[in-house]
């Protein structure tokens, strides 16, 4: 880290107010003689209660406790910015004393802390070892200088996780304790199968089960709870860095995959280096955290998804997503927070596009849209669902009796791993990210996976799939080894929604691209790069389909694709494609069936095909066992009714009397000793035969009014049909069962989910073009109002050179010049526009400028740009007025020139240069109006009769003087008789003045209209004089 850094950090954490520590329960010597004391530090408020109960037998001298709000900061991977505003690593430096950037090095250094211990109270399960973890990287990453000075500086207080208690009474004190899982599984496998009829097992997967007086004696006796952790070598740092260090993760997957699930840390020893932490203890959770990120080959599913599906196959009919998670945690262990677990359940029921080929549960509400994405969804209380109708074709029922069991807390919880027909993981495709490893893999369509894993079947080799997604209408394909996911759009010329514009119909959008994002993004990648563009959408535009129409100026779209293949680079500027990611799929290998000690294996595949086989693989050893137990389910169930007929038949005929009917006789008789159903299955997952159990229950329990001729017939019809499916099943092949299995659900999908026909080519109603059209044209009204209404903003130099070039010619465009980009730089357009703010500047305007702008304006007149400041403003006021071309279109200047009052009708050479001169004689005639006061602009309105509105914005009213400002003096340009609204008398006797004075007293070019000029008085005597002889002509009328 750099020193100004570190210096920051100090002066952040280190130094200044110190912060609020309500939550402190400070030990009374604490800065006094910090050598004696150890603050503890716990998870939680829960932990912090009972570690304060704890300090009634510690005492508060030397003992202080401290709750940790959460998980503490990865400080190895952290920005400055972060650990500056974490308040949980300010309140550690504050109440520990540490100093940030400090080294201790000597007895002194050390005097300075408050605490001299710091004692880890955290869950004794593989998130509390995390925590553990992550407070030893926060000391050992910033301080190891102290932990050289005291190795022992931090410890692990351990608690019990399985207690052990007599079965019956009401007794608190434990026969035995467990501090680790291991350990007891192991004491588990030693003790006979029924030792739940003796013992009761109780689980503290977090120190909030435990009570005070559990908590009072775990501090009573610190020896055996307290392990001190000891930084003895380079050995013990190496191993911190590589659990956490960012640029380490190669190191990290090799420490992970020597993984020893039966190898804990031994907490019956007062100490422990690091390194045997990490290795023993915390890697239980890396690879824990990666088992629950990444999906199981076998089933598709990660382990919180497993726990839903496992709760929600045993009930019937819908429930509350908020009633399902209770009962997920209740019934199957579940240990993390409440909104994780929505948050699965919703997305195992999406059903738009970009989500779930084949959702397993049913999205009974508002779950989403690709409006919004996966995480839009209603509140948990409001929605409901329940299986999916598929799940009974996916899931056989006939594989129930087959799934490793799991037990936890006391109870069967889910299985190991559920077994569908065909690879589930690649129908819904997979995200994970776990410690060293991520995985990720696209959707494929059912029936292609279903039809390739048939051909793996029967030997053939299966196909290479392509991504594919239900109701996705845009394309997917491969592209230099990479998948891409790409959505639909068409570019409209200058002749479809708006002339001058050019219009993208955008009907898809890539996966994954959520229909408010897109536009979202879009609308700020136009606004920095400052682009004309609108956004309409179309009536048949909703949250399950996209039909957007995009607007863009004609030349600024040209400029964008820079004469390259239009469709493609609008394509690529939108972000309508995107790369789907094919290559880097991790998934976790299922061990060999009937392994109960086997642990899954990650094992990379190269693609769906790759997939496909090793599903094969490990799911054909099931069909092996379902059809064994499903044959020995109808040899036993055949045996029964075979006893059973045969009991009877004795029994009516005499030769076993029902009065003597009992075990000995019946044993003597030859019937077969038997387990009951149940006791045999369960026999069966045990792996051992209680032959003591055996017996005749079954014959003996028969009621008395079974024994009838008509029962008999009854049976042998079961028996018959029994024998007739024994038979069946065993002339089948395992492979045949399998395939039946997969073409029930094939069958099953398409009557779900019929194919939907080809859909026709989009034609765009003639009513979304207008509606489109007024779209585009507000918003570039709006664009041109709002942009640099004033020229202040093109007048200086400087402000015009930070602009870039795109910026540059929007400026050009606003004001109608002509930018066109071919052949123009950037100093070219500064030129223009410098040009065109100073059109009317009077020596006045020059004086004001700064001396770089005065020789930007040299320079663009191509004048020398020597001299002292009052020479460059002379210079520039006596210098021709330079050429401005303008681009602007025939109907525009024949509007512009008709709004004047002048004729129009001429050639568009022609109609440019009289646009030129009206232009600049408005600009004079603005120029010379600014010089006035408001009471002056609205006196001259108020004296030309009708001529003007009074009133208004200053500038409203040099608008509106101008205009017929400029009216009055290009009687040259030949003036139009307007017939439908014609001027009032006194308008026309005013221009008519004004164009005798100048003809008088021969002005040509700009005078200025002002009160005390000999213009001014001329032009406003004849005015009189026209007033006069007008009025006497009227009186004489009358």
């Amino acid at each position: 880290m750099e020193v100004a850094q570190k210096q920051a950090l100090h002066r952040t954490l280190s130094t200044g107010a110190r912060p609020s520590l309500a939550k402190l329960e400070d030990a009374t010597n604490a800065g006094k003689s910090g050598h004696n004391c150890t603050l503890i530090v716990t998870e939680g408020d829960s932990a912090k209660a009972l570690a304060v109960a704890g300090l009634a037998k510690l005492g508060r001298a030397n003992y202080g406790v401290f709750p940790l709000k959460g998980k503490l900061l990865n400080v190895r991977t952290a920005s400055v910015k972060q650990l500056q505003l974490n308040e949980e690593i300010k309140n550690l430096v504050h109440i520990t004393g540490l100093e940030w950037g400090q080294e201790y090095r000597s007895e002194a250094d050390l005097q300075s802390l408050r605490y001299q211990r710091l004692m880890i109270f955290s869950d004794q399960d593989l998130d509390g070892h995390h925590i553990a973890g992550l407070v030893i990287n926060f000391i050992q990453a910033n301080w190891p200088s102290l932990l050289k000075m005291i190795p022992d500086f931090l410890q692990r207080f351990a608690t019990p996780i399985v207690k052990i208690f007599p079965s019956r009474g009401s007794s608190k004190v434990a026969v035995q304790e467990f501090f680790t899982q291991g350990d007891f599984a192991k004491w588990e496998r030693q003790q006979p199968t029924d030792w739940n009829s003796k013992f009761r097992a109780k689980y503290y997967k977090g120190l909030g089960t435990s009570t005070r007086d559990e908590a009072i004696e775990y501090f009573s006796n610190p020896e055996r709870h307290v392990l001190d952790l000891v930084l003895e070598s380079e050995e013990d740092a190496d191993a911190v860095e590589r659990a956490f260090e960012q640029n380490r993760v190669a190191d990290r997957k090799a420490w992970m995959l020597k993984y020893d699930v039966n190898e804990e840390l031994d907490y019956t020893r007062a100490s422990a280096t690091y390194s045997e932490f990490f290795d023993k203890q915390f890697v239980h959770f890396s690879v824990y955290d990666c088992q629950r990120s990444i999906p199981l080959l076998l089933d598709g599913l990660k382990p919180s998804q497993r726990k839903v599906l496992h709760v929600l196959q045993t009930m019937d009919g819908e429930k509350k997503v908020s009633q399902v998670t209770g009962l997920v945690s209740a019934a199957t262990s579940y240990h993390h927070g409440e909104e994780s677990l929505v948050k699965v359940i919703v997305h195992m029921a999406q059903t738009f596009v970009g989500t779930n080929n084949l959702n397993l549960l049913q999205p009974n509400g508002m779950f989403g849209t690709r409006l919004s994405g996966r995480d839009s969804h209603a509140s948990a209380r409001y929605i409901h669902t329940e299986t999916s109708p598929l799940v009974k074709e996916i899931f056989k029922k006939d594989d129930v009796d087959i799934l490793e069991k799991q037990f936890e807390d006391g109870q069967e919880i889910e299985p190991k791993s559920f077994a569908p027909v065909f690879p589930l993981v690649l129908v819904n495709g997979f995200k994970g990210i776990g410690t060293g490893w991520a995985t990720d893999g696209p959707n494929y369509d059912p029936v292609e996976v279903v039809n390739a894993l048939k051909k793996a079947i029967k030997g053939e080799t299966a196909p290479e799939l392509l991504p594919s997604y239900r109701g996705f209408s845009g394309r997917v394909y491969a592209l230099n080894g990479k998948v891409v996911s790409e959505g639909l759009w068409r570019v409209y010329g200058s002749k479809g929604a708006g002339k001058g514009l050019d219009t993208v119909e955008v009907t898809e959008l890539p996966i994954g691209v959520w229909t408010d994002d897109f536009i979202s993004n879009l609308e700020e990648k136009a606004k920095k790069t400052r682009l004309m563009m609108a956004i309409h959408k179309c009536e048949d535009h909703n949250d399950e389909k996209v039909h957007l129409l995009i607007g863009f100026e004609n030349s600024e779209l040209l400029r964008l694709t820079k004469s390259r293949n239009v469709t493609e680079t609008i394509g690529l500027y939108l972000g309508l494609r995107k790369n789907l990611q094919s290559s880097n799929m991790w998934l976790y290998h299922p061990p060999e069936v009937g392994d109960e000690l086997g642990e899954p294996v990650l094992q990379k595949f190269e693609g769906p095909a790759d997939v496909i086989r090793a599903f094969h693989s490990a799911r054909r050893p099931y069909y092996e066992r379902r059809k064994a137990k499903m044959t020995q389910k109808l040899v036993y169930q055949a045996t029964v009714l075979r006893n059973k007929a045969r009991c009877i038949k004795m029994c009516i005929d005499g030769s076993l009397p029902l009065t003597s009917l009992d075990s000995e006789s019946l044993k003597a008789a030859g019937f077969d000793s038997l387990l009951s159903e149940s006791q045999s299955s369960a026999a069966e997952s045990s792996g051992e035969t209680p032959t003591s159990k055996a017996g005749f229950d079954y014959l003996l329990n028969m009621p008395l009014r079974s024994f009838s001729q008509v029962k008999v017939q009854e049976l042998g019809l079961k028996l018959e049909k029994t024998e007739e499916d024994l038979k069946r099943l065993e002339s089948k092949g395992i492979d045949e069962v399998w395939l039946e299995d997969l073409d029930a659900f094939l069958a099953a999908y398409k009557k779900a989910f019929p194919k939907l026909p080809a859909a026709s080519e989009l034609v765009l109603a003639a009513k979304e073009e207008k509606q489109a059209q007024a779209v585009f044209n507000q918003e570039r009204k709006r664009r041109t109002k709002g942009a640099f209404d004033e020229d202040d903003g093109v007048q200086s130099f400087k402000l015009l050179e930070k602009q870039t070039v795109p910026q540059l010619r929007d400026l050009c465009s606003l004001r109608g010049l002509n930018n066109s980009w071919l052949g123009r730089s950037k100093g070219d357009l500064v030129n223009i526009l410098l040009a065109y703010s100073s059109k009317a500047f009077s020596y006045r305007d020059w004086a004001k400028m700064q001396v770089d702008d005065l020789k930007a304006h040299l320079r663009a007149r191509g004048l020398p740009q020597a001299g002292i400041r009052s020479d460059m403003v002379s210079r520039l006021d006596k210098a021709p007025f330079p050429e401005i071309l303008y681009a602007i279109s025939v109907p525009k200047m024949k509007q512009e020139l008709k709004s004047y009052g002048l004729l129009y009708d001429f050639s568009q050479e022609e109609l440019a240069e009289r646009i030129k001169i009206v232009r600049q004689r408005r600009a004079e005639e603005e120029t010379a109006l600014l010089l006035l006061t408001g009471d002056e602009l609205k006196d001259m309105a108020r004296e030309r009769e009708g001529v003007l509105k009074i009133g208004g914005l200053k500038t409203k009213l040099i608008e509106r003087l101008a205009t017929s400002l400029v009216t009055m003096r290009s009687e040259d340009l030949g003036l139009i008789v307007v017939k439908k609204r014609p001027l009032s008398d006194g308008f026309q006797r005013w221009i008519t003045a004004v164009q005798r004075a100048r003809r008088e007293l021969k002005i040509v070019g700009f005078c200025g209209i002002k009160k005390g000029t000999p213009f001014y008085e001329r032009a406003d005597q004849l005015y009189q004089e026209a007033n006069a002889a007008a009025e006497a002509v009227a009186n004489s009328k009358r």
